[in-house]
């Protein structure tokens, strides 16, 4: 099936369900998730049972529609890399409601005149992709962490999400929840690329400017840490794998040239 026909039914799926005219006791942008994810074959760690007995327990508001729906181009888009590109096979995709139901905590310091203040800090990431890329007679493992921005979140707010990534690799925890020390942490954004660059520009801000504390307390230079995290622009709508994974529209902070998600 051509992939212009394939998003048209799959969208048109999602919109009849977004709706929402025929439910009023759920909300309709999770029906938009549970579609999007039963248009992948195969589906998506067989979510569908679960997704509809945790269902009632997660809160979304209407103004979440837009991030749904964008973060679910993104996830069917990597279900559907590997009929464009064989070598690339995704083992396993989380969702931001799936990923909702483990606990996700970090923390953070920071220096005040006379003391140092520690901040416990729980987010959850919007999803998790796992690649296992073939190349010759070897399989490379390569794994995403999804943060899909919808120019919602300012500078304060943004720079605590780039800090808590940055304390959740390094003391260990990333390891400890996945069973893997492969990541980059991918935000990407519908919005344009002038908020690319401004996610960017506030990444760099944060590394430069803030020291990360340990465990031990010892601050080093977060700049360290920039090769964790890409930023890329894309289309709203119906997005084609190749585009997105395989095509130079990714930049790293420090670094203007831009690059491709995965590397084959």
């Amino acid at each position: 099936m051509a992939w212009n026909n394939y998003t048209t039914k799959s969208n048109s799926r999602i919109e009849f369900f977004a709706s929402g005219k025929h439910l009023n006791k759920l909300p309709y942008s999770l029906f938009s998730c549970f579609w999007a994810f039963c248009s992948l074959q195969p589906p998506v760690n067989c979510i569908g049972v679960c997704f509809i007995k945790r269902l009632k327990k997660l809160k979304r508001s209407p103004l979440d529609i837009p991030h749904d729906l964008a973060l679910n181009e993104v996830l069917i888009a990597a279900r559907h890399l590997e009929k464009f590109e064989p070598r690339d096979h995704l083992s396993e995709a989380r969702h931001e409601l799936m990923l909702r139901q483990e606990t996700f905590t970090v923390t953070l310091y920071r220096e005040t005149q006379s003391q140092l203040v520690r901040e416990t800090v729980r987010f959850t990431p919007d999803g998790f992709l796992d690649f296992r890329i073939t190349i010759g007679n070897q399989t490379q493992q390569a794994c995403i962490l999804l943060e899909l921005d919808m120019d919602t979140h300012q500078k304060p707010r943004f720079q605590k999400k780039i800090a808590s990534y940055v304390a959740f690799i390094n003391e260990g925890l990333y390891e400890q929840h996945f069973q893997t020390t492969s990541v980059v942490i991918c935000f990407v954004t519908p919005t344009g690329d002038k908020r690319r660059e401004q996610m960017k520009l506030w990444c760099v801000e944060q590394l430069v400017s803030s020291p990360v504390y340990r465990s031990s307390q010892h601050p080093t230079n977060g700049m360290n840490d920039a090769s964790l995290f890409l930023f890329g622009a894309v289309p709203p709508g119906a997005l084609n794998p190749r585009d997105i994974f395989l095509s130079p529209i990714w930049y790293a902070p420090f670094d203007n040239q831009p690059q491709s998600l995965l590397v084959i």
